[in-house]
């Protein structure tokens, strides 16, 4: 049997290993481009008198200044356009910058509630309580650090009606925690004392049945973590997570419901993951910044990091952990 000419003892070596995975994460943050190259020909032609020369380069400079507008009017790539790349230097204080989400709003400022209007039979001032109740529950679910960092769940369960207060404890007493109803952060990492940054928009429409109102959410919360002890930090993503979901809650009022009904509840609704370690989130439902762990092999992905973070184009159909197969 021949050798393996991959195994090496000098590609076993520790330095050589910390190389490779710089080199993976380096390939997996390069952006594929199609570069079309050519060579000019010149045809040799007589020159009759001084203006045919001058003419030509008159047009030589028309076109030289045609092209430099083309390249002038092209738009900028997005915030964030390599953010998965090494070569950016990573401010642990502004950790969001060169990322999507630098110049996201703190909080859950960035998720525009709309000006409310009447909605089937609820009032303007019944859909402006709605919208409230429902940003106070994506706050207490992926804001409060009560929850991300210690798991209390007494405020988000108090935001909820009753019968869902009971049903969502019994959910996130789980043994994997369901990031789909709150964020959970790995408990062996630690958030950056900056604020999370979040995108997104609600919208209200009318339920199925009276006296029931749903508010639709749609946003990305992105969360910075500290960075690890050695304070190796390769790229902006390597201590930045995104959170994207599509949710859609229930606000129920009225005497047609029972009292134990009446309030905010969950319906249906999805998640995706991105920038993060994937064996906390397959095994445990925690968020982990990618760092953590090694990056997979793979080939380079040619979706940017803006593509995943923006809440306005469609849910992915899965993260690049289970794509992988992490977890199995």
């Amino acid at each position: 049997m021949s050798p393996d000419e991959f195994d090496h003892p000098e590609l076993r070596d520790p330095e050589w290993a910390r190389v490779d995975r710089r080199a993976v994460r380096q390939a997996r943050g390069l952006r594929l481009r199609d570069t079309l190259t050519g060579a000019a020909r010149r045809a040799r032609r007589p020159r009759p008198h001084a203006k045919a020369w001058t003419a030509a380069v008159v047009a030589c400079l028309l076109a030289a200044g045609g092209i430099f507008f083309i390249a002038g009017e092209r738009e900028p790539e997005p915030p964030g356009t390599h953010a998965d790349a090494p070569g950016h230097e990573v401010d642990p204080a502004r950790p969001f910058e060169k990322t999507p989400a630098q110049g996201w709003d703190e909080g859950a400022a960035g998720i525009v509630v709309p000006e409310a209007t009447a909605v089937g039979d609820f009032s303007a001032g019944e859909v402006a309580d709605a919208y409230r109740e429902v940003s106070a529950v994506l706050v207490a679910s992926r804001i409060d650090r009560a929850v991300l960092e210690d798991g209390d769940l007494d405020g988000l369960l108090s935001l909820l009606s009753t019968a869902t207060a009971e049903w969502a404890e019994e959910q996130l007493s789980a043994p994997v925690w369901p990031i789909e109803l709150a964020t959970r952060i790995d408990p062996s990492v630690s958030l950056s004392p900056v604020e999370p940054r979040t995108k997104g928009t609600l919208t209200a429409e009318p339920g199925e049945q009276p006296g029931e109102l749903r508010v639709l959410a749609n946003y990305t919360v992105a969360y910075a973590f500290a960075g690890p002890e050695d304070g190796e930090v390769e790229t902006p993503l390597d201590i930045v997570s995104a959170l994207r979901v599509d949710e859609e809650y229930a606000v129920r009022t009225g005497q047609t419901w029972y009292p134990e009904d009446r309030g905010v509840s969950y319906g249906d609704g999805e998640s995706f993951t991105y920038s993060m370690a994937c064996a906390p989130i397959v095994e445990k439902g925690w968020l982990a910044p990618q760092y953590v762990e090694a990056a997979p092999l793979g080939m380079p992905d040619p979706t940017r990091p803006p593509e995943y973070f923006d809440p306005a184009n469609p849910l992915p159909e899965s993260d690049n952990c289970r794509a992988e197969g992490a977890g199995e």
